[in-house]
């Protein structure tokens, strides 16, 4: 995760991928610790503050600091409850609020299936690079490795609900409250 900070916070563009979860940049406190927070166990005090640390300092390069980011999220990422309603609630009100730097846009259900493991384009000073997750966790850079990505960004971005759908869609959640379809 430390080399991941440092590229975020080196970068002049981020552009994320996320089906399964609200990425890193874009989380609540609250969604953060119910992700750490699971039934596999509790984190213990110092690695949740030292989390918390990493977690401010990121946020407030890319979102208080003007950096564009845009995302593309699966509808599960949205719906899948992480901590209490409350919780949920407010990320989906967080997401609503976000900088006019960072655009935000939802893959629907009844969008293609994208069974892509997530994985976050960065324009670092050096060159592009892409933050994989999964079996392939890491950076890899060099256009022939980082080109099928932004290829597949720009796919994603074009099968999601534009940035004011996307807003709608979460407006929705927000109406109906965590939990239900």
């Amino acid at each position: 995760m430390d080399d991941l900070a440092a590229a975020e916070l080196r970068a002049e563009r981020i552009r994320i991928w996320n089906p399964l979860v609200v990425p890193l940049l874009l989380q609540t406190a609250d969604y953060t610790e119910g992700l750490l927070s699971g039934p596999l166990g509790q984190p213990t005090p110092e690695a949740l503050a030292a989390y918390r640390a990493v977690h401010r300092r990121r946020k407030r390069h890319a979102l208080d600091g003007g950096l564009p980011v845009r995302a593309v999220l699966g509808e599960g990422a949205l719906r899948a409850r992480v901590g209490s309603p409350e919780a949920m609630r407010a990320q989906w009100q967080h997401l609503l609020d976000l900088p006019e730097t960072c655009v935000l846009q939802v893959l629907t259900f009844e969008a293609q299936a994208q069974g892509r493991a997530p994985f976050m384009l960065l324009d670092l000073p050096t060159g592009p690079a892409v933050y994989l997750e999964g079996y392939r966790e890491g950076f890899e850079t060099g256009p022939d490795r980082v080109r099928p990505h932004t290829q597949r960004f720009e796919h994603l971005s074009g099968q999601a609900l534009t940035p004011a759908g996307s807003a709608e869609f979460l407006s929705g959640l927000l109406r109906r409250g965590a939990g239900k379809p």
